[in-house]
């Protein structure tokens, strides 16, 4: 069983300790290892408490011995905050999950204690936010994240009133882009949108892919007028945008722009994204390529 038992530790990805009621490391896996910086082998038969910064150690102590002897789990984040003393002495932010178990033919429970890095937890976290809120074609906002910031700027707008505009717009005939030259092709079209969109635009404005070919803008501190005149400059940069589609020539594109702006009498951001849509959809009306202002 202790055969078994250290072999399924070793295995664990994440910094894990095996300790006794004593106190005492009875196992420790690669991982633990690797995170506190020992030697191969030094971890085994050390009391926990050498982990533990000195400050801490008698107030550890007995809450260890108080855990120990009661039933349950400690879950990670629930414990408080405690670094983890290196190696060399020096102290690393950590993350403590504590687990208690009796294995068959022990002498009593075991703690399973495990140990995350906490900078690279938090660095993994907010790389997974990032993904979420980027999509991952274009590197321009996904739609939902592009709908939470709009909804926070109309809560902006509605508070201080200064001027905010938007720019719905759409690659024209993107379906035939991808029948006839492929979803490699067209994939790539896209890319090339996000590109020229993250030259053209502001950094404080938001610029989302909200559907396939489709996008908006979000332009603070913007009238009409003005996100006209974005909106006819990122028209005039799309029609320079060509692909070399290597035997089947060259792609270029269009795109159809609706321009809108909040309003005082707006009572929430559909009605915004309402007119914006309609003159979108009028600028296709009227042949593509080309920018329509809402009324």
């Amino acid at each position: 069983m202790k055969i078994l038992l250290e072999s399924f530790v070793q295995a664990l990805p994440d910094a894990t300790l095996l300790v006794d009621v004593e106190g005492r490391i009875v196992i420790a896996n690669p991982s633990a290892y690797y995170l506190l910086s020992y030697p191969s082998g030094l971890l085994e038969g050390l009391s926990i408490e050498v982990l533990v910064p000195e400050r801490f150690r008698d107030k550890h102590r007995g809450k260890r011995e108080a855990f120990s002897s009661a039933l349950g789990t400690r879950k990670m984040g629930e414990a408080a905050y405690l670094p983890a003393r290196r190696y060399d002495g020096s102290e690393l932010p950590v993350d403590i999950s504590i687990g208690r178990f009796l294995p068959p033919e022990s002498s009593g429970p075991l703690l399973v204690v495990t140990l995350v890095d906490r900078a690279s937890k938090v660095e993994f976290e907010g790389e997974l936010v990032r993904l979420a809120n980027i999509d991952p074609l274009t590197s321009l906002q996904s739609r939902q994240y592009f709908l939470e910031v709009a909804e926070l700027e109309f809560s902006r707008f509605r508070r201080h009133h200064n001027p905010v505009a938007i720019v719905y717009f759409d690659l024209d005939h993107f379906k035939l882009v991808n029948d006839t030259y492929g979803h490699i092709i067209g994939d790539y079209l896209l890319k090339q949108v996000g590109v020229t969109c993250r030259k053209l635009f502001r950094t404080n404005d938001s610029v989302g892919r909200i559907g396939g070919e489709e996008f908006a803008a979000l332009l603070p501190d913007t009238n009409l007028l003005g996100a006209q005149i974005v909106a006819e400059r990122l028209l005039t940069l799309f029609n320079e945008i060509e692909i070399d589609a290597a035997d089947k020539g060259i792609v270029k594109t269009t795109a159809s722009f609706g321009v809108s702006e909040f309003r005082e009498s707006d009572t929430n951001l559909e009605m915004v994204f309402s007119r914006a849509d309609k003159a979108l959809y009028q600028a296709k009306r009227d042949g593509r390529n080309r920018v329509c202002v809402s009324e």
